[in-house]
């Protein structure tokens, strides 16, 4: 006598994820243009204006995007525009360079002042020394033996 097996219920809401979706999520980007008119107004993707469009959260988009290369491409995309508009747009001035800075560290992007003390092409030589408390000011500066 065979066991009958149950079948396993599907638990939850089921999912939103569908072509149309992906759509939507491509025209999304495309309507996610700055406005240059007299009051300059940015429109930059982001996975947030993307959920809020699709009516869906946040991590449904990074769950939707695990299983599903199509969708990872179209967050993908959201990321590169962001990169290239931010760059461009905090050069010349159009967007806030300080904003522009702080979302680009989202990317990977960094500030980074590395200093190279050479002197002719030479890494400078430093000497470490201690100087007594009761030794003399004079003794002290006189470095020519070394």
């Amino acid at each position: 006598m065979k066991k009958e097996r149950k079948k396993k219920k599907k638990v939850g809401r089921p999912t939103k994820y569908n072509n149309k979706i992906l759509k939507k999520a491509w025209t999304y980007i495309a309507s996610c243009k700055d406005d240059e008119g007299i009051q300059k107004k940015v429109k930059l993707p982001k996975a947030e204006g993307l959920a809020i469009y699709l009516d869906v959260s946040r991590d449904t988009l990074y769950e939707w995007a695990s299983k599903h290369k199509e969708f990872s491409d179209i967050l993908e995309a959201i990321n590169q525009e962001q990169i290239e508009r931010l760059i461009n747009n905090g050069l010349s001035g159009f967007y806030n360079s300080t904003i522009a800075k702080l979302v680009l560290a989202k990317h990977g992007y960094k500030e980074e002042t590395k200093t190279d003390l050479t002197s002719g092409g030479e890494q400078i030589k430093t000497i470490n020394y201690i100087i007594p408390n009761d030794s003399k000011r004079k003794d002290a500066d006189n470095f020519s033996d070394l």
